[in-house]
């Protein structure tokens, strides 16, 4: 992904110069690519693996009876195969939240909105309308998925939250070592 943001004034060319000619824009494209060893479907590949393993996890742990009651936290965590419920709303029912408190799709979202800031910006593409999207995903992904899963099992959003904190630790690594790279090629390294 990297490397596609670096590429995006140089396909935007390409794009602009065979706009009429869609066949001859495509093979440029992928010329493109090869020749610099990018490739844009590597970008999805992770969250395509990721999807049947949530799908899956969140399965487990509503069918599997081993589970129930088991927690992580005496505190916190209780149970598994429950939203995390950290403190009740003192008898308000509140429309698409409940009874309780979860603290752990927040956490999430807040690991949601890490990742997004820390995705290779293409908002100095000459593409208004794609800087435009960008930045509509960066706004939305950090809120719809912490609505979307505040009531699923605990298991499942720690399992989330986990693997996307991770994903955020790992991205600022590589991204270290890309600028650590590119400096010593610039020396000539």
């Amino acid at each position: 992904m990297h490397k596609m943001s670096k590429l995006a004034p140089r396909s935007e060319e390409i794009k602009k110069k065979y706009a009429n000619n869609k066949a001859e824009m495509n093979r440029q494209m992928m010329l493109l690519y090869k020749e610099q060893g990018a490739s844009p479907i590597m970008g999805f590949l992770p969250m395509l693996i990721q999807m049947p393993v949530w799908i899956s996890l969140w399965s487990a742990i509503n069918a599997s009876v081993d589970l129930r009651g088991k927690g992580l936290l005496p505190f916190w965590i209780t149970d598994l195969s429950v939203p995390d419920q950290l403190f009740p709303f003192f008898g308000y029912n509140i429309p698409f939240i409940g009874e309780y408190f979860n603290l752990l799709p927040l956490l999430m979202g807040v690991a949601f909105y890490m990742q997004q800031k820390l995705m290779p910006s293409q908002a100095n593409a000459a593409n208004p309308q794609m800087a435009q999207q960008q930045k509509m995903m960066a706004i939305m992904m950090p809120i719809m998925f912490p609505i979307m899963l505040y009531k699923v099992p605990s298991g499942v959003n720690l399992y989330i939250m986990t693997s996307t904190a991770l994903g955020v630790w790992e991205q600022h690594i590589i991204r270290k070592h890309i600028k650590e790279k590119e400096a010593l090629e610039g020396k000539g390294l």
